[in-house]
């Protein structure tokens, strides 16, 4: 039967080619009561305005705030806004893409509790959410602290503690297996590193490492604090990776100097493969030849359908929430087939036959 579409165009598509970027250790020091503007140049320039996730790597203060923005995004770079009443030295990490799967939310807040929408990709996988701490504002005690209470499809919801005023950097990610990813969320406590309680000079401790998978030749990646207790005035706190010489492992380590006494710490890490990925346009649907969305490829996007492709569709990938139907006739007349969710496998339908 020739089935005409209620969904449009119909045109075979290929695999979209999406870029990233990432820097560790743009580092600014001596900031006291005053605005200082870090220009960034990418390497190689975007086709389209990318979206910028960012995280500090190193934070050395004694005064009661430090705070960021991201300003003047363009497809060569971008500016990175840093002021604070007494910074010593600060360090940021960043990773620039213009993947839409890859989303960038900036959070300023005085709450306890926070909640954000998330997007949905038609997929059953929970996002991947890292939340990054770029700001703050202290009173008595320098802590921060964040706990991500809630997480599905359709929100996160974040817990907070200690400081007057807060601004994080979410980074979500909801995607297919092409993505190769990590996320860690490490806390470590006087209580179980007694090194906190005595250390006077400059050491580091390694709390974890996580490996990079064989295949992931060329990749990205973000590492930064998430929160902290500090037991001391002076501030002074070091996330890093190390990459080892004879694997691909990377070691993640974290220290404190001097006078700098640190009781808690959390950061999270990310990577993610810089290779070729499929977007799905959530404003089409996908008809494949085959089972598990495999085979020849259509994708389709408005309602003016011509069918311009012969043979059979045996799995269907659909935006959530979207409906599509089949006519067996032109002007929408004719036997209808109804489909209203994603099919990874069904009885074999020829189109143009």
């Amino acid at each position: 039967m020739n089935w005409l579409i209620i969904l449009g165009l119909i045109y075979l598509c290929q695999a979209e080619h999406f870029l990233y970027e990432s820097e560790t250790g743009v580092t600014i020091q001596n900031i006291v009561n005053k605005d200082i503007d870090i220009n960034i140049k990418f390497k190689k320039q975007f086709q389209r305005t990318p979206k910028i996730a960012y995280s500090i790597g190193l934070l050395d203060m004694s005064g009661s705030s430090f705070m960021s923005e991201i300003l003047n995004v363009n497809q060569e770079g971008f500016t990175i806004r840093v002021r604070g009443d007494h910074i010593d030295q600060i360090s940021y990490n960043w990773m620039a893409t213009d993947n839409p799967l890859v989303h960038i939310e900036y959070v300023k807040s005085q709450e306890s509790e926070i909640q954000l929408p998330l997007f949905n990709y038609d997929s059953d996988t929970t996002p991947l959410v890292n939340s990054y701490l770029v700001g703050a504002t202290f009173e008595d005690k320098k802590q921060f602290n964040q706990d991500i209470v809630e997480l599905n499809k359709d929100i996160v919801k974040i817990a907070t503690k200690g400081a007057k005023e807060f601004k994080l950097c979410l980074l979500i990610s909801n995607f297919e297996n092409s993505f190769k990813t990590d996320d860690l969320g490490i806390i470590a406590d006087a209580d179980d590193h007694t090194w906190f309680q005595s250390s006077k000079d400059a050491q580091k401790v390694l709390v974890s490492s996580y490996e990079i998978p064989n295949d992931i030749v060329d990749f990205v990646q973000l590492m930064g604090i998430s929160g902290f207790t500090s037991l001391s005035d002076h501030v002074r706190i070091e996330v890093n990776e190390e990459q080892e010489n004879d694997d691909n492992h990377i070691k993640v380590e974290f220290g404190t100097w001097d006078e700098s006494t640190i009781k808690s710490l959390s950061f999270y890490g990310f990577y993610i493969g810089n290779q070729e990925v499929k977007y799905y346009d959530q404003n089409c649907a996908y008809l494949y030849s085959d089972c598990d969305y495999q085979g020849n490829e259509v994708k389709i996007c408005d309602n003016k359908a011509k069918l311009d492709y012969n043979g059979q569709i045996k799995s269907i990938r659909l935006p959530k929430d979207a409906v599509f139907t089949l006519y067996g006739k032109e002007e929408f007349e004719g036997k209808r087939f109804r489909i209203e969710s994603s099919k990874s496998c069904m009885d074999a339908l020829y189109l143009g036959k």
